[in-house]
């Protein structure tokens, strides 16, 4: 029955804390990468390997859509 055996979770939100769980009684590694500043204590409790994705990348990150982004008009 299994098919995976990592899942790589970029997310904050409480609402996939039963997705976790659910990976993790079929067996697979859950790691959840995740913005300190919006991150559910109730997705944190469920993961054991986490990293926070540092602020500056955030940034970067949200620079670099803006930038490429098409007009809208």
């Amino acid at each position: 029955k299994k098919q995976i055996n990592t899942v790589l979770l970029i997310e904050g939100d409480s609402d996939r804390a039963p997705a976790v769980k659910a990976c993790k009684e079929e067996g697979a590694i859950v790691r959840l990468y995740y913005n300190p500043s919006a991150i559910s204590d109730k997705l944190l409790n469920v993961v054991k390997e986490r990293g926070e994705i540092p602020a500056e990348l955030i940034s970067k990150m949200i620079r670099t859509t803006t930038a490429t982004a098409a007009p809208t008009s």
